[in-house]
């Protein structure tokens, strides 16, 4: 057993761990994603805190490189939106079967699949919350915990698995199987919409825990006038404009500007008090997806054991340890309640 790192061209954010055992291959990482569900070209506020993510995933690939199997699990932070939303996975993908984790069964479902619908009754990315839009985004209001899921995507046939050196990292991979349907503007959000140069899903650190305020450009809020370079391409050459592209060398100066030390760390540093940022790093909602299962024994795992899995067996949550007891207090429940149906979840994973 060997652990090696794994970088990737562009777009990585997050050290993706992989674990060689017998030819086969685990990849595993975290991550954020922050979308708009507007394009830029379509009176689109640039604030890119429409959904706020946290993703993890543990990613099988065969000796030829290809993908066997892949668990994610799913934990909405903010929804900014006002829009009628629906998240969906798997859209282009028809050579896979689909493993939804629940608290008492594992279901099978065929792609694409909607995992959550927000709409005017209903927000399903949260629970027993007050609000159905805008929720987790406006300073001073009450939290809502996001409604996590777990997943498997599972390629039953070599013949039809996909190359993960098809996608730019393994961060790559995962974004790309979620879109983005705008039910209120007739309009598809996924991984390459890119109007004008902005790109709608952005792929973040998980150490990255603020989003611009509402309807405050992203750009100016998380990197301002900051000249910060990379293969010298002047992250300031990369903001959106009309009639503009998005190209490879800005996806890549974005990228590795959130993740330099010298790049959106020391920007933060440097900010002015009156920023516009929304923080979440104190704040209950921020919590942190876990793929909770021995590498070992998902290598091992077929998909008649996977279907016998439950969420508990597959993933688990982390609260967010510095959340303050002000006011991030969850709305419909109480921060004390939430963390200890979290405990006696990681508890049961233990057993």
């Amino acid at each position: 057993m060997k652990k090696i790192f794994f970088y990737p061209l562009f777009f990585l954010l997050t050290i993706s761990i992989s674990l060689k055992t017998f030819g086969a291959v685990i990849y595993s990482g975290n991550f954020n994603i922050s979308i708009e569900d507007v394009p830029a070209n379509q009176l689109s506020d640039q604030d890119l805190n429409d959904i706020f993510f946290n993703y993890e995933y543990k990613i099988h690939v065969d000796p030829q490189g290809k993908i066997i199997k892949s668990t994610i699990t799913v934990v909405p932070i903010a929804f900014g939106a006002e829009h009628d939303l629906k998240v969906n996975i798997g859209s282009g993908i028809s050579n896979a079967d689909l493993l939804i984790h629940d608290t008492s069964s594992t279901s099978e479902h065929i792609l694409p699949f909607t995992l959550y619908t927000a709409d005017s009754e209903n927000n399903e990315l949260f629970v027993n919350c007050t609000k159905v839009k805008m929720i987790n985004v406006i300073q001073g209001e009450d939290s809502c915990i996001g409604n996590e899921k777990s997943f498997t995507l599972y390629f039953p046939t070599a013949a039809n698995r996909i190359a993960l050196s098809s996608y730019e990292s393994p961060e790559t991979f995962i974004t790309s199987l979620f879109t983005v349907q705008n039910i209120t503007i007739g309009q598809t959000i996924d991984s390459t919409t890119g109007e004008w140069g902005f790109q709608n899903m952005l792929i973040l650190p998980e150490d990255v825990e603020v989003t611009p305020l509402e309807q405050t450009n992203f750009f100016d809020s998380m990197i301002g006038t900051n000249n910060f370079s990379h293969n010298g391409k002047n992250v300031q050459d990369c903001r959106a404009a009309a009639g503009k592209t998005l190209t490879n060398e800005c996806r890549s100066a974005i990228s590795e500007f959130f993740k330099a030390e010298s790049g959106f760390k020391q920007n933060q540093s440097n900010l002015p008090t009156n920023t516009k940022q929304f923080n979440y790093s104190q704040r209950v909602e921020n919590r942190k997806a876990r793929v909770d299962i021995d590498d070992t024994v998902f290598i091992n795992d077929t998909k008649n054991s996977l279907l016998n899995k439950f969420k508990s067996a597959m993933s688990r949550i982390v609260s967010n340890p510095n959340a303050s007891t002000g006011g991030g207090q969850t709305a419909g429940g109480t921060n004390q309640n939430q963390n200890q149906n979290q405990n006696q979840n990681q508890n049961q994973n233990q057993n």
